[in-house]
């Protein structure tokens, strides 16, 4: 019996030497905002630097990497040994008649099936944790996109507000100044309602560029995590530079092998083959196999040897077998759409670009035509060799050809922000020194 006691007490002593001790961890109670060292520099941000700090502290991102390092750790759990069992009982015997002695019982089982199925539990944890580390490095791409799509879009918010700000000023009149004229016969009502209605359009997309500029630098600052009344200065930006037909093309040879959503579909892909191997190994039936020590309360010894087995008469793991095949036909046809959807995708992309650009290209000496126009117009109109309304029709038609060149420069970048991701391309950084403004 002594010997039973110190058994059970060595186990006892092992299977608690390695546990954890547990420590509460208390949730935030306040918004806690990062406000790293670049909210002083003196220089504006490029839009690397933007994209750069958007991974280094976006929110969402930090998830992620917990979820990595949860999938790590079962990985970690899975390739551990599976345990065998320890079962122990006393009897003692609850009358007291002469030659009756504590009875015990102590024994270990070990399941064989598990043993079996250990590799393939650990190659799917380890498949897993891979995919889970691409799918961290993907979701970091689609934050440099939002970042830089941010940038862009802030951008050019804030070159419609300078255009439109500028124009606003350039017409030397407002409401009051137009209603005074009136009232002193120095302006018709035709000329009125033509310069009331100029004005009105143009504070009305002020009004709309304004608040565009202040909902993307909000969410830029969101993005990485900056608190809402955090500085951030932006550089100015250029245009982008538009990959070739053969550089595309050359893009897309190499993008499967590279590109994390692509091999995160390829680590699930393997994890799911490990799955079908385990589903065929399961049809096996399940052995435990054991031994036990024991003593009765006559003080008799036994030791014995026991064996535990299924019968696979009816389940044979035959449905088991079914659903892994299909989830693995299911993963292989994602991953043919999504090599498809990419070649389509940048083909639309690249042909949008190249209209694209040839229109801004094509616009540029006409709104510098209809600048030139507008303003010898506004001469005219003041020295009174040409109606106001005339005027106001000059201004409308360089006004709409800026604003059309400020759209397809933000369509540009959009796009091209858009090809990079597909293609897990380097980053574009066609910044310049100043505020780029039209002229």
């Amino acid at each position: 019996m002594q010997k039973f006691k110190g058994l059970l007490l060595t186990a006892t002593l092992l299977a608690l030497g390695g546990c954890a001790v547990y420590s509460p961890h208390p949730l935030p109670q306040a918004a806690h905002f990062i406000t790293p060292t670049h909210a002083k520099e003196s220089h504006p941000l490029t839009m690397v630097e933007v994209a750069q700090r958007a991974v280094l502290f976006n929110l969402d991102l930090e998830i992620e990497r917990k979820k990595k390092n949860v999938s790590q750790t079962q990985a970690f759990q899975a390739g551990l040994l599976p345990n065998p069992q320890f079962s122990a009982t006393i009897d003692h015997p609850t009358d007291n008649g002469p030659g009756l002695f504590n009875g015990y019982s102590y024994g270990l089982t070990f399941d064989l099936l598990a043993l079996i199925t250990h590799p393939a539990n650990a190659a799917i944890a380890e498949a897993k944790a891979k995919q889970a580390k691409e799918d961290l490095l993907w979701q970091e791409l689609q934050t440099v996109a939002r970042a830089r799509l941010l940038f862009v879009q802030s951008q050019m918010a804030g070159l419609r507000v300078s255009l439109l700000s500028k124009a606003r000023t350039s017409l030397n009149f407002d409401m009051n100044s137009i209603n005074a004229a009136m009232r002193n016969g120095d302006l018709a009502p035709d000329q009125a309602d033509g310069d009331i209605s100029v004005l009105l359009d143009i504070q009305s997309l002020l009004g709309a560029a304004q608040r565009k500029e202040l909902r993307s630098l909000g969410d830029l600052r969101a993005l990485v995590n900056l608190a809402p009344d955090a500085p951030l200065d932006l550089q100015g930006l250029g245009a982008p530079e538009v990959l070739s037909e053969a550089a595309t093309k050359q893009a897309l040879k190499q993008v499967v092998a590279h590109r994390p959503d692509l091999i995160a579909l390829r680590d699930g892909y393997d994890a799911q083959e490990e799955a079908v191997f385990k589903a065929v190994l399961s049809q096996f039936p399940n052995l435990q196999i054991g031994f036990t020590k024991a003593s009765d309360t006559s003080n008799v010894h036994t030791t014995s040897f026991g064996v535990t087995m299924n019968l696979p008469i009816f389940d044979r793991g035959q449905g088991q077998i079914a659903i892994e095949r299909a989830t693995r036909e299911q993963l292989r046809a994602e991953y043919q759409n999504r090599i498809n959807q990419t070649e389509g995708s940048a083909a639309q992309l690249r042909s949008e670009n190249t209209v694209i650009a040839d229109r801004i290209k094509i616009l540029e000496p006409e709104i510098a035509l209809l600048q030139a126009r507008a303003l010898n117009a506004a001469k005219a109109a003041r020295s009174g060799d040409l109606s106001a309304a005339s005027e106001m029709q000059f201004i409308q038609s360089w006004l709409n050809r800026q604003n059309e060149q400020i759209d397809l420069r933000e369509a540009l970048w959009t796009n091209v922000i858009a090809l990079d991701t597909l293609l897990a391309s380097p980053m574009q950084d066609t910044s310049s020194s100043d505020k780029d403004a039209p002229q």
